[in-house]
């Protein structure tokens, strides 16, 4: 299964590469996204720029991936969910009831 991670602020992809190195272990293809604007330089790069990197990556994965955010990366990771729900007719995991 391909396991997309998206860092919070502040953050690059090279975060998480502890925890990819477990989960390629465990079999799984870990796709750290690099976001615009995050250890790039790229100061000019907005939030839809962010969510269109996350949407690609969705895109161009095996099948149907897990989504992964940290922290302020979570909308990101939400929001990634919507356009492939939209797509395949599966609405998001997401739960919203406590």
């Amino acid at each position: 299964m391909d396991i997309l991670l998206i860092a919070g602020l502040w953050l690059d992809g090279s975060v998480w590469g502890n925890v990819a190195a477990q989960l390629e272990a465990r079999g799984h293809r870990a796709v750290p996204v690099i976001l615009p604007g995050q250890g790039d330089g790229n100061a000019s790069a907005t939030l839809a720029d962010q969510s269109a990197a996350v949407v690609a990556a969705v895109d161009a994965a095996a099948g149907r991936p897990m989504v992964v955010g940290h922290s302020a990366a979570c909308s990101l990771a939400a929001a990634a969910l919507l356009p492939l729900s939209a797509l395949s007719g599966v609405p998001p995991a997401i739960s919203t009831t406590a």
